[in-house]
């Protein structure tokens, strides 16, 4: 497969969009029983790719409980946000780390 960008969104050869978003940043995050929270997003990025390496649950504005959102090991999710939201962290029991990528 050829792929081409036509200035806004990556083609491929039969000139159809690949929905495909670029990483600017990636943080991580270390995670553990109590709630951890990574850094308000930026004005451009409205999309966050998160991965972590156990299981964990998430909020976006608010501290996160294991009541919140669950997030299996290893499991990528692509959440969307907005300018100055907050990603809430917490596990369950043990440590770990969320890695973080804005994407646009």
């Amino acid at each position: 497969m050829t792929t081409k960008n036509n200035g806004t969104m990556a083609v491929d050869g039969n000139a159809k969009p690949i929905p495909v978003m670029k990483p600017v940043s990636t943080e991580k995050l270390a995670l553990s029983t109590t709630a951890a929270s990574a850094a308000s997003r930026s004005l451009v990025t409205n999309v966050l790719r998160i991965v972590a390496d156990v299981g964990c649950f998430y909020r976006l504005d608010g501290t996160a409980t294991t009541s919140h959102t669950y997030l299996p090991a290893d499991m990528v999710e692509y959440i969307k946000c907005e300018s100055g939201d907050t990603l809430s962290v917490i596990l369950a029991s043990g440590t770990g780390s969320m890695y973080i990528s804005e994407m646009v």
